[in-house]
């Protein structure tokens, strides 16, 4: 028992130390397994920004076609193919976080780039420095798709949004998606959809297109979820026993398995 308690305590240390992880943001192991997923994985990393506009359909046009100068935010913009092309083509301020980016692009007047960070990592106040607080956030396999702690991320967008923007999430509703096939077992005993999780949580107002939920907060309302625990997903799955994750193979955002508290 000693051994294997000692074995335990080598390998936690090991994975928390692992190199570009902030301990203060990891709020748990599967935290740290999901990122790992993000870096291992190769979906889609280098989408045009015609795949946004068709994935988002109007939505996205919407707000590129604004008169006023936006803050767009690409919220996982793998290699900021779109996010580059919407900065060359509009007036408006966009900003990338990506948790993984080969290309070597550059920052411009109206493009700033969170590279290799997670939106764990990253303070508010270093977010809207220097655009200001978001107009529109795009979430396209991102942030939302990959987090442990949906609703702690949407508390987050709370603070960092202002109070008519619009977050665009590709949900994309088949059996081909992470996000709408992840599963929150409530405290009922009822088992719902992440995305039907979303929409029961009082202070979010959800227009749902099928594949795309456009979002926005009730201003007279502060957003307090129900919290969740992460209990599996696709690439990492708790198991009873010794650390309890066991790694799957996948080249998709991991489906995740949450319980409420």
């Amino acid at each position: 028992m000693r051994k294997i308690l000692y074995l335990r305590l080598i390998l936690l240390t090991f994975f928390l130390n692992e190199p570009g992880m902030s301990h203060s943001d990891l709020i748990n192991c599967g935290q740290f397994f999901i990122e790992k997923s993000v870096i291992e994985n190769t979906y889609s990393t280098r989408r045009p920004l015609s795949a946004y506009l068709k994935k988002f359909e109007g939505l996205l046009q919407r707000e590129i076609n604004s008169k006023e100068i936006k803050h767009i935010v690409d919220f996982g913009a793998g290699e900021g193919v779109a996010a580059e092309e919407l900065a060359q083509r509009t007036r408006h301020n966009i900003t990338i976080i990506t948790a993984k980016m080969e290309d070597k692009l550059e920052e411009a007047n109206n493009f700033q780039i969170f590279r290799d960070r997670f939106f764990e990592q990253i303070e508010n106040d270093e977010l809207i420095e220097k655009f200001g607080k978001f107009d529109v956030v795009l979430d396209y396999w991102g942030v939302i798709a990959y987090t442990p702690a949906p609703g702690k991320v949407m508390v987050r967008l709370q603070e960092l949004c202002h109070e008519d923007c619009h977050i665009l999430v590709h949900i994309h509703n088949s059996d081909a998606s992470s996000l709408y096939n992840s599963v929150v077992k409530l405290r009922s005993g009822e088992e719902v959809s992440l995305p039907e999780w979303y929409k029961s949580q009082d202070g979010l107002n959800i227009r749902d297109y099928g594949d795309v939920f456009d979002i926005t907060f009730d201003p007279q309302k502060k957003f307090e979820p129900r919290e969740l625990e992460l209990v599996s997903s696709k690439d990492y799955v708790l198991v009873p026993g010794f650390l309890g994750w066991k790694k799957k193979e996948t080249r998709l955002p991991p489906v995740r398995i949450f319980k409420e508290k």
